[in-house]
This record gives C-alpha cells, sequence and structure tokens, in this order.
C-alpha cells in the first residue's frame, strides 16, 4: 500500500515535543517543551548520562542464558539522520495489537498516534552500534503509573544481534533480526528502506524542509510486557535538533503480519529528520 503525498503536510504550529506524550489535538503539534538547544552534541550526551545515572530498582531477565552475558541497561547512544513519522489511527485498530491491561491513548474522535522511528546509532553504550526501526502506539499509564502515559512498541526491526539480544533479553520488545535494513540521508533527501526483496517492512523517503528547524528535550515511557507476564517500563531522556520533513512516499509490504497491515492504514500526518542523544534506563516494573 503506498501513500503519496504531493504537497506539504497541513502547517501545523509547534507547542511541544515529546516522544513520551504526542499530546495532539487537531490544530497543534507533539507536546513537549521547544526549547533552542545551546549545548554541544558531546555535552547532550553527557546530559543523557546523567540523567540515567540514578536508573532505579533493576527487573531484569539476565539470569536466562540469552542475556547473561550481555552488558546490562542503561543503554545510551547518540545518532544521526533519525527519522520519525507520526500517524493517526481508529482507536479500535491499534487497541487489538496492545496486551490486557493496557489501553490506547485516544482522542474525543476516537483516533490514536502511533508512529514509526527509525535511526543508525552514531556512538553507542552498553550495546553495539545498530541500526533500528520501530512501530509504536500510545497508551495510557498502567497499573500504579496511571498517570504517565506513554508508547508501546509493536514491532521493530535491528539489524545487529547483539543489539537486538540486549533489547529482547532486558525489555522483551517484539524485535526481529534484518541484516539488510538501512537509513540513509543525502542532501534534504532521507531514505528509510526495512523491506528488502519482498519481507516483510516498508520504505519511507522524506523530503526535509530546511526552512523548518526545531529543537526539544523530553523525557519518554517506553512501556513493554515480559514473557511472565510483568508489565515493566523504560524511562528514555533524549535531546534531538533537526528540521521538519514532507513525507514522499510510503510503501508497506505487509504479507501476513497483522502488525504492518494495521500500520498501513494510519494516516500520516507529521514527519522529521534530526539528530539525536538519548539513553533507556533500566527496565523498572510496573505490574506485579
Amino acid at each position: 500500500m503506498i501513500y503519496r503525498f504531493g504537497g506539504c503536510l497541513r502547517k501545523m504550529r509547534f507547542i511541544e515535543f515529546s516522544l513520551e506524550t504526542f499530546c495532539m489535538d487537531q490544530k497543534t503539534l507533539p507536546r513537549c517543551i521547544l526549547k533552542p538547544l545551546t549545548t554541544s552534541v558531546g555535552k547532550s550526551l553527557a546530559l543523557v548520562m546523567l540523567l540515567c545515572a540514578g536508573a532505579p530498582s533493576v527487573v531484569y531477565a539476565a539470569e536466562n542464558t540469552a542475556t547473561a552475558n550481555l552488558t546490562a541497561p542503561p543503554y545510551i547512544a547518540r545518532t544521526s539522520a533519525a527519522m520519525m513519522t507520526l500517524f493517526h489511527f481508529k482507536a479500535d485498530d491499534v487497541q487489538k495489537l496492545l496486551p490486557d491491561g493496557v489501553t490506547v491513548k485516544s482522542d474525543a474522535n476516537g483516533q490514536v498516534i502511533g508512529g514509526i522511528e527509525m535511526y543508525t546509532t552514531d556512538q553507542a553504550y552498553g550495546v553495539a552500534n545498530y541500526t533500528l526501526a520501530f512501530f509504536f502506539v500510545q497508551v495510557r499509564g498502567v497499573e500504579n503509573n496511571a498517570a504517565e502515559d506513554g508508547n508501546w512498541v509493536v514491532w521493530g526491526k535491528v539489524d545487529n544481534n547483539s543489539a537486538l539480544q540486549g533489547f529482547t533479553g532486558f525489555y522483551n520488545y517484539p524485535y526481529v533480526i534484518d541484516k539488510d535494513v538501512s537509513v540513509k540521508r543525502d542532501g534534504s533527501e532521507a531514505l528509510a528502506v526495512f523491506d528488502k526483496d519482498g519481507q516483510e517492512g516498508f520504505k519511507l523517503e522524506l523530503k526535509i524542509k530546511t526552512d523548518k528547524p526545531f529543537a526539544g528535550e523530553g523525557l519518554a515511557n517506553s512501556y513493554s510486557q515480559l514473557p511472565d507476564g510483568k508489565i515493566i517500563k523504560s524511562e528514555i531522556p533524549w535531546l534531538a535538533t533537526g528540521n521538519e520533513a514532507e513525507v514522499v512516499s510510503f510503501t508497506v509490504n505487509a504479507g501476513d503480519n497483522s502488525v504492518l497491515k494495521t500500520l498501513q492504514q494510519g494516516k500520516a500526518f507529521y514527519a522529521g529528520v534530526s539528530n539525536n542523544a538519548f539513553s533507556y534506563s533500566a527496565p523498572v516494573p510496573v505490574t506485579k
């Protein structure tokens, strides 16, 4: 299925830009504090490290042999040419992708915000450098963290097996290995390919709006569920500078994958390309 956008996306007013909420109404862009970043990339990464230094108590699957020899979180990374596209979905379409007890965050019109994010790390701590694409949807906070909305990852591909083991072993994210995934930027053009030779995935082409810069920082909540049913959360402090982008084309090869079939139903309303510094904290349980 191909979505093509011949002109620019509807002009929207920046209020906040935060991966943990993406609280949107029909007239405003994501909610996160927008601030000009005066620090260098190195200082930005140092700030991320500082924010993660006090990570709370840990729940791991580290006893399992698959993770016994892996470095435990926090994982810290810096990337250039990260690409992100946000979509509106019908609440019923994405609710079925979530486990029992987890509820999508929908607006008065029954719409839910979800997105795909893709990047290649330039530097990383705790894991090898990797390229990743993942599809997430916004959810309400769970159990005792009812006020803390966040994101739930429902699909992903990673090109590095060591990084894959870290993300699946400690967070149980639903990622699979794909050595051929790629993210590229050439001038004002950006391209992500996570669908090689007819495999399940997608191809996304963006055109960067050089006259639409942004800068932001925030703290994201990323939820997932361990094999024993416990729901865990990772806090992700992040810094980003970049530009809005126009979606030139978006092709999804869903095959028999119900998650990617749902992605095909989304309506893109925002895209951006950025340089980021961020960290995945040690996961903590939010359910018993």
